[in-house]
């Protein structure tokens, strides 16, 4: 809840509050992202392994993954980016 109401206040402070979601719940739960066109993640790599069927299944083409620090398994990146 903590990091919910973080994220909300950044989202109004860069003035995105129209154009982001953020959530609290159990990710495994999740069954449609079709809304998102950006999904960020920062999930050890066996929860990204479990949440990539729903990603692959319901994402439009198109649509981005970030996930910070933790792989996906087999599933390469198209990029990847230091910042330091």
């Amino acid at each position: 809840p903590d990091r919910i109401l973080d994220s909300k206040l950044n989202a109004k402070k860069a003035n995105v509050v129209d154009r982001v979601d953020f959530r609290e719940g159990d990710v495994l739960k999740l069954k449609d992202l079709s809304e998102a066109s950006v999904v960020t993640l920062y999930l050890l790599p066996e929860v990204n392994l479990k949440l990539k069927p729903v990603l692959l299944s319901t994402l439009k083409p198109g649509s981005r993954i970030v996930s910070h620090d933790f792989d996906m398994g087999d599933w390469k990146p198209e990029k990847t980016q230091d910042l330091q």
